[in-house]
């Protein structure tokens, strides 16, 4: 028969295995619901990242290659004066490129990667990784500024050697290239080539005479080389498309042979 100190004890622990349950739901629930809040440290000041909806789809790299991202952001500065914002999901950043889409963006932003595509992430910058002394569109100098950008999508820049080069120069800026190429939508259709031409195609590179993707993609190429390109569609034609083939915001695929450097 049980004595009351026993009956006592038993229930005392079976409150407290109670509690315990209790205690690890509720931080499964704020684990799953809270703000993850990541603080990097610079000379300058603190860049707060806090993702105030975690996303389910694909993560922003985390390392420097190129991505387009679709967004829609609201840019304000600490007293909650706003001096840029999008309406709509056909806002584009492209990540690990000077070239930005159409966007004045600052340097705070390449901390929207490791965030998920159908995540929300607000962005606290501090004024050397965004407009620094600068004033942009009445901005005071030297301010911290607010970034929330919801993430809709991502294209990702792929460059792929398919064969490599022989040892020699090096496609750098400035160089005159001389290429054979066939480009394709996503779905394989061809829209444009030369392999079939008599002559190769010949291009500054960096001199913004084809598009950016090229420029940026072939960077660092070796003669003899074949590379594939996948290039999102702020580096290629955009919104504009190249009617009939290529329709407005896709992705291209370009397979590029390098015969010569100039």
């Amino acid at each position: 028969m049980n004595t009351p100190f026993f009956t006592l004890r038993r229930s005392v622990h079976h409150a407290f295995c109670l509690v315990c349950i209790v205690c690890c739901c509720l931080v499964f629930f704020l684990q799953s619901c809270k703000t993850n809040i990541v603080i990097d440290l610079d000379e300058s000041g603190t860049l707060l990242v806090e993702d105030l909806v975690v996303g389910t789809g694909e993560v922003v790299p985390k390392d420097t290659s190129i991505a387009q991202l679709s967004v829609r952001y609201t840019a304000k500065l600490t007293d909650g004066t706003v001096f840029q914002t999008s309406t709509t999901a056909s806002t584009f950043f492209v990540l690990g490129t000077t070239y930005t889409g159409g966007q004045s963006l600052v340097l705070g932003i390449d901390s929207l990667r490791g965030m998920r595509v159908g995540g929300k992430r607000r962005l606290t910058i501090p004024p050397r990784l965004a407009f620094g002394t600068s004033s942009p569109n009445s901005i005071p100098a030297n301010s911290t500024v607010i970034y929330e950008v919801q993430l809709f999508s991502m294209q990702k820049m792929l460059i792929e050697d398919i064969v490599s080069g022989i040892d020699g120069d090096s496609a750098v800026t400035g160089k005159t290239l001389k290429v054979r190429y066939v480009g394709r939508l996503l779905n394989g259709n061809v829209f444009d080539t030369n392999i079939y031409s008599s002559s190769d195609f010949s291009f500054a590179l960096g001199a913004g005479t084809v598009i950016r993707g090229w420029d940026v993609g072939l960077i660092n190429m070796k003669v003899g080389g074949t590379r594939r390109l996948t290039i999102p569609s702020e580096l290629a034609y955009k919104a504009a498309g190249s009617p009939p083939k290529i329709p407005a915001n896709v992705p291209l695929v370009f397979d590029i042979t390098l015969d010569a450097i100039e």
